[in-house]
């Protein structure tokens, strides 16, 4: 069984890149973090956290300025 954790930073400027290698992996689970919910093809399967909240600052980051709107969610696991 292969498992890979990744933390994608909210993808930042990076989204077609990290989605890019993401989706040329091979792993039985992937699990990142600080993550948005992108399209990966290879995994079936995904849980996503709760939300993260964006209308107030939270544990000292205002979500709103960082996700532009976009759903943020602490942890999302990918699996086959």
């Amino acid at each position: 069984m292969k498992i890979a954790t990744y933390n994608i930073d909210w993808l930042r400027n990076r989204k077609l890149e990290i989605e890019k290698i993401l989706n040329e992996t091979d792993f039985d689970f992937l699990i990142l973090t600080e993550a948005i919910d992108i399209n990966l093809r290879n995994y079936k399967y995904k849980y996503l956290t709760d939300e993260l909240p964006q209308n107030y600052e939270y544990e000292t980051q205002n979500y709103f300025k960082i996700l532009k709107g976009k759903k943020g969610h602490r942890t999302i696991i990918y699996s086959k």
